[in-house]
């Protein structure tokens, strides 16, 4: 197994673990070829999560200037776009996921965001942020805003 497939097999597994602390039942794993990554049962209803997972910390210029210098912030991104072998194959669509967990695994933070499904192919957020996350919090305004 490559260090990319490995790296996502341990956000799925670490989001899992996380459903089921915030009161998921009935966590499965989809199967190759499928649209999302787990399946889970909240409330009597289901969900379809795709789970992306980065470890990477990049570098990103921060236009706000002050005397007369350009600074850089740290974030994380992540591409919720379909990829087959690292090849991009297209756009998810609303039938095809309800949520993303966005997860970061870079050692000193180990964090989940959940965010409802977008089209957008690019997110990223600030290592700043990423700190101060709770997971929970995410966890209930995204299925808020999805029902």
């Amino acid at each position: 197994m490559n260090k990319n497939a490995l790296l996502g097999e341990k956000g799925e597994a670490f989001v899992r673990y996380d459903l089921y602390k915030q009161g998921a039942t009935s966590v499965m794993s989809s199967w190759n070829g499928c649209s999302y990554d787990l399946v889970f049962q909240y409330n009597k209803k289901f969900y379809k999560v795709q789970v992306k997972t980065t470890k990477t910390i990049l570098t990103k210029p921060d236009y706000r200037k002050q005397q007369n210098k350009t600074y850089t912030k740290k974030v994380y991104r992540w591409q919720t776009h379909k990829t087959i072998s690292k090849v991009e194959v297209g756009s998810y669509e609303k039938d095809d996921t309800n949520l993303f967990a966005l997860v970061c695994l870079d050692g000193s933070i180990e964090k989940i965001i959940y965010v409802p499904f977008t089209k957008r192919t690019d997110i990223t957020k600030s290592v700043n942020k990423i700190k101060n996350v709770d997971t929970s919090e995410t966890f209930k305004d995204t299925l808020k805003g999805i029902n």
